[in-house]
């Protein structure tokens, strides 16, 4: 990610999987990561803040979806 050049940069790894259980049902998880230069703040998500200029912030989600 590169927002506002000269105002810092972070990098950012996610990785994802679904599992179907059947037709309508299936599991679901991800895990990242984003690690901010010392002027950045970027989180890991959109619905958190941001771990703060120059941090580091992991994420996992793990759940269970189903169609009706």
């Amino acid at each position: 990610v590169l927002a506002n050049p000269g105002h810092g940069s972070a990098t950012l790894l996610m990785l994802g999987a679904d599992y179907r259980l059947s037709k309508r049902t299936f599991l679901y998880a991800s895990l990242g990561g984003v690690s901010n230069s010392a002027q950045a703040n970027f989180a890991a998500d959109v619905s958190v803040s941001g771990p703060g200029k120059g941090a580091s912030q992991r994420v996992l989600y793990a759940g269970v979806g189903h169609s009706f």
